[in-house]
């Protein structure tokens, strides 16, 4: 992705700097207008403005620079005492939800559990929409799922016509209680793009992730069980 935006800055500062002016020159009209239109007066309050102001900050300069100096050590201090995300979380108007079943489980078994789940939001959260079930692998297996898990993409109202919640996280902690009536079944609420973002990373889909690797699938397994007791007693920040 960064190679992808740099190649296309530089593609767009070549263009503007070589065909833009020639197609300007042939295409643009060559008539002098002697009578100024609307943006030429636009730009002769903003320069009467402008200057104003340069004027003023010119005449009480050192008072100036202490005061953005000031702004600036603040902002700093702020930042300091602000946490941080490699990636910032946007509201991004829908859900992803990573959903599992048990493992080793069919796809009648998948299909069955994952339409309860989509029957119980529709039903109860007036917010939704629509809800879109996809169940393993797609036609490009560039995303390697098993039989029993699923994304179920969650088709939310405009946020003012949400009756439930007023918040993302607030609608996902009561969607994700809700779905406690399905057994068997697990989600992870996330934002379709942050889930890809996640997977593309570090092959996993959340935020934070804890990885056992070992040869004796029983060691691996009591290790899990002692990491989750850890986690889940972590109080999220």
């Amino acid at each position: 992705m960064a190679q992808t935006v740099s190649f296309a800055l530089i593609g767009a500062f070549i263009l503007s700097l070589t065909y833009i002016p020639a197609m300007s020159a042939l295409i643009l009209s060559k008539k002098v207008q002697t009578k100024p239109s609307l943006s030429d007066r636009i730009i002769a309050k903003l320069e009467i403005f402008y200057q104003k102001n340069l004027i003023f900050t010119l005449k009480y300069s050192k008072s100036v620079v202490t005061a953005a100096a000031i702004l600036f050590f603040i902002s700093v201090y702020i930042l300091t005492k602000m946490g941080g995300e490699f990636i910032p979380k946007f509201e991004e108007g829908d859900f992803a939800v990573d959903t599992r079943v048990l493992t080793g489980s069919n796809l009648n078994t998948t299909i069955e559990f994952t339409q309860k789940a989509a029957h119980i939001l529709k039903t109860r959260f007036p917010e939704v929409e629509q809800v879109v079930t996809k169940i393993g692998s797609g036609e490009v297996p560039t995303d390697p799922m098993p039989m029993e898990a699923s994304d179920m993409m969650i088709i939310l109202k405009d946020k003012k016509h949400w009756t439930t919640a007023h918040s993302f996280n607030d609608l996902s902690e009561k969607m994700s209680k809700a779905l406690e009536d399905v057994p068997g079944i697990t989600t992870s609420f996330q934002y379709p793009v942050q889930m890809r973002f996640n997977e593309l990373m570090t092959g996993a889909r959340q935020d934070v992730v804890c990885k056992n690797f070992g040869e004796n699938i029983d060691s691996l397994s009591v290790l899990a069980e002692q990491l989750g007791k850890h986690v889940s007693s972590v109080n999220e920040c």
